[in-house]
């Protein structure tokens, strides 16, 4: 079984002379399956070309993604016998820092968990108008929203901020994935961002630069909770 990466697995740390590695332009996904879920994106991937079988021209009909690790191939087989490794073996990554009665947010360190860090960003291009930083991970923090689903721990959606802003923003990027659109989960992480920022001393908001569904979530009163 093979599944793709953005890098060679052996590789100990991400390289970070360039947001992108070789091999890549804007390259169309014509459907995603996360896990079992099948969804269209809104924007072109920025996956590299060599692992998705250089399908420059006439793009890929379907890519398909774990849900728990995020690694993606374009093998339906090879995609059901990983999601099922995952399920039973892979926990969570990071540090568990909200917990509610079904939801729980975890933070981690691109720098740390580099390769998963990739996975989520070259996913999340397939829904953020604006996404550009898939591979130099290793300068933001993540935090990931996650709730219970019927094949257990479901990550929802996620938000990142830079290590160090000279702006004092809050917020990089934030998305939650289609399956979990309209249930409110946009304001638990916009919460969850200023009460980080409350925490840490960090007085300022989101980058300039967002998406369509940041300003609208921007507009709305949010209530934040203690993390």
């Amino acid at each position: 079984m093979s599944l793709s990466t953005p890098r060679d697995a052996a590789s100990p740390t991400p390289a970070t002379t360039s947001s992108k590695p070789p091999l890549i332009s804007e390259l169309s996904i014509y459907s995603v399956v996360l896990g079992d879920q099948l969804m269209k994106p809104n924007y072109p991937s920025l996956h590299r070309e060599d692992l998705l079988g250089g399908q420059k021209t006439i793009g890929v009909a379907r890519l398909y993604v774990c849900p728990r690790c995020f690694k993606y191939t374009i093998e339906v087989v090879d995609h059901i016998a990983h999601w099922d490794y995952c399920k039973e073996n892979l926990e969570i990554p990071g540090l568990m820092i909200y917990e509610s009665a079904d939801q729980s947010i975890y933070e981690f360190d691109g720098t740390n968990e580099w390769l998963f860090a990739q996975n989520l960003c070259l996913f999340a291009k397939l829904f953020i108008e604006t996404k550009s930083v898939c591979y130099d991970v290793s300068t933001f923090l993540y935090y990931l929203l996650v709730k219970a689903g019927k094949h257990g721990p479901e990550i929802v959606g996620f938000f990142s901020k830079e290590k160090l802003s000279w702006d004092n923003n809050n917020l990089a990027c934030i998305v939650v994935f289609p399956p979990w659109l309209k249930q409110g989960l946009g304001q638990v992480l916009m919460a969850a961002s200023y009460a980080l920022s409350q925490r840490d001393g960090r007085l300022g908001g989101p980058e300039r630069r967002k998406s369509r569904f940041d300003n609208v979530a921007s507009l709305k009163q949010l209530t934040t909770n203690s993390l």
